[in-house]
């Protein structure tokens, strides 16, 4: 087996069919200028990002058993470390159409009727070899394995585009590290908060560093208070998600 890679992570990986048209959206139709398919999924994007930059990171969700399975054969090319990842010949990626007007606009169908999250019994002898665990909305199917790693001392980075209650609570009380959606920010910070946070960028200590940047996107960290969605304990110390930068 090779050396478990510092940075692990599971959640969604899709496949991307991206049609660009010459009109908006808005209008009803339009001529297709281009197609691509490209493959995609927040935590699996971040983790080829990390090994791009020189870092050690491996996929630990649900992967087909094939070989030659397009998922995995991306993923190996990207530098992702696979061999970690539970197996099953019914696994399959997200599957998404995105249709994209002439002004930018996007209209995104997918199909997520899929494994998602990993296995339940995940050992904690390649967690315990980890330094950072990544996750996304779908972790909240596999919650236990989440805070497991937590409690054997891994940073959990969760990249949390869409909520489904108080399972999605407690998988943000389990996070180290946040990124949200301003709308998810909103919806478990305080539109107080996110809008304080939108006119200082940054919080340094308490101290807020002016910044101009654009709204789509927070990374949030644990740092000070935060409503009732993140405050609840589950185990371990505290974590207040607190917004600190804004990115587009």
């Amino acid at each position: 087996m090779p050396t478990v890679p510092s940075i692990l992570g599971f959640g969604a990986i899709a496949i991307d069919d991206i049609v660009y048209v010459d009109q908006p959206l808005s209008a009803g139709k339009g001529k297709v200028l281009q197609t691509a398919r490209t493959f995609g999924g927040n935590v699996a994007t971040a983790l080829a990002a990390v090994a791009r930059l020189g870092g050690t990171a491996g996929f630990v969700g649900w992967l087909a058993s094939a070989a030659d399975d397009a998922v995995l054969c991306d993923l190996v090319a990207s530098g992702v470390e696979t061999a970690f990842a539970p197996r099953h010949p019914h696994a399959r990626p997200v599957r998404s159409r995105i249709t994209v007007g002439s002004d930018g606009e996007r209209f995104i169908a997918y199909d997520d009727e899929a494994m998602l999250g990993t296995a339940p019994d995940f050992p904690d002898e390649v967690l315990s070899r980890a330094a950072v665990l990544i996750v996304d909305s779908y972790a909240i199917r596999s919650m236990d394995v989440v805070a497991r790693a937590r409690d054997l001392g891994l940073a959990i980075l969760g990249d949390i585009e869409w909520s489904s209650g108080p399972a999605t609570e407690r998988l943000i009380g389990l996070c180290d590290h946040l990124i949200l959606p301003l709308g998810s920010a909103r919806q478990c910070m305080g539109i107080g908060t996110v809008k304080a946070v939108t006119g200082a960028g940054r919080v340094d200590d308490g101290n807020p560093v002016r910044r101009q940047v654009p709204e789509p996107c927070l990374v949030a960290s644990a740092i000070i208070d935060a409503p009732a969605a993140v405050s609840q304990n589950h185990g371990g110390p505290r974590r207040h998600p607190q917004c600190v930068e804004h990115l587009g």
